[in-house]
């Protein structure tokens, strides 16, 4: 855990936000993180990066495109930016 989480403080401001995932159970299932990244292969690459993927802690990187239009980090509603 030491090296993963050295990874995401040298990850910087290229992570929006980031932190476990848990099911209904309460146990940790996945990591998540929002990450400004040129593009996917980017955010890939970053991600692979992390000791917790070449360890194998995480079996499978997942991408999505994700556009933030509402909420205090966004500074409210923005519905005029989807489109």
């Amino acid at each position: 855990m030491r090296a993963h989480l050295a990874h995401v403080e040298r990850l910087g401001e290229r992570i929006v936000v980031a932190g476990p995932a848990f099911d209904v159970a309460g146990a940790i299932d996945a990591s998540v993180f929002v990450l400004r990244a040129a593009d996917a292969d980017a955010a890939r690459a970053l991600l692979e990066a992390d000791p917790y993927f070449r360890a194998g802690v995480w079996s499978s990187i997942e991408l999505r495109t994700f556009r933030a239009v509402c909420g205090s980090a966004v500074g409210g509603i923005t519905w005029d930016s989807v489109g």
